[in-house]
C-alpha cells in the first residue's frame, strides 16, 4: 500500500491484492485475490474486487456490485486491465473485458456511459442517471434532456443489442 491509498471503514484488503497511488477501499468493501488497485480507483459499498483485475484511472466500483476478472488460462496468469474513468454499480458482476462496454458521451465531454452484461443495465454520472437503469428508461431520460440526446442514446442501445447477438 502507498503513502496515499487508504482503506477505511470495515473495508478489507487481503490475500495478495494491492492499492497503489490514491486508491481508496471504504465501507464494507473487500479487495482480494490478486487484485492491484492503482491511479484513484475507489471501492465502497458492499463491492467486491478480486481476481486478476488491474484498475488504473479512476475506476469506481460501488453498491453491490462484483469486478472479479480471473485473468488468461494458462500456466501464466495475466492482470486484466480495467482503464478509464467509469462507474460499476448495482449488481453488476464483470469477469472479463466483454462483460461491459464504456462509451464517452460526445455531447458531454468527460461523461462516461456503461453499459454491463451481467444485469444489462445503463449507467451515467452526471447526466440525469445516478443508478443503473434499462435501456428503455436510459433511452426516455436521454429525450427529456432533448431529441439528440435520446436519439443518442438509442444508437448506442442498438450498438449494445448487436454485441449481445453476436454473445
Amino acid at each position: 500500500m502507498t503513502e496515499y491509498a487508504c482503506v477505511g471503514m470495515d473495508a478489507r484488503v487481503c490475500d495478495h491484492a494491492k492499492l497503489g497511488e490514491c486508491a481508496h477501499v471504504g465501507g464494507c468493501a473487500l479487495v482480494c485475490d490478486h487484485a492491484w488497485l492503482m491511479g484513484n480507483t475507489m471501492v465502497d459499498g458492499y463491492a467486491v474486487v478480486g481476481g486478476m483485475t488491474y484498475s488504473m484511472g479512476a475506476l469506481y466500483v460501488t453498491d453491490e456490485a462484483e469486478v472479479r476478472c480471473e485473468g488468461l488460462p494458462g500456466p501464466k496468469k495475466v492482470f486484466i486491465p480495467i482503464k478509464g474513468t467509469f462507474r460499476i454499480c448495482g449488481d453488476a458482476k464483470v469477469r472479463s473485458s466483454r462483460d461491459y462496454v464504456v462509451f464517452t458521451d460526445w455531447l458531454h465531454e468527460g461523461y462516461e456511459i456503461v453499459w454491463t452484461r451481467s444485469n444489462d443495465m445503463w449507467h451515467c454520472d452526471g447526466l440525469g442517471i445516478n443508478s443503473p437503469c434499462p435501456a428503455e428508461e436510459f433511452i426516455k431520460k436521454g429525450y427529456e434532456k432533448g431529441e439528440l440526446h435520446g436519439k443518442n442514446r438509442e444508437l448506442l442501445v442498438k450498438y449494445v443489442e448487436s454485441i449481445k447477438e453476436l454473445g
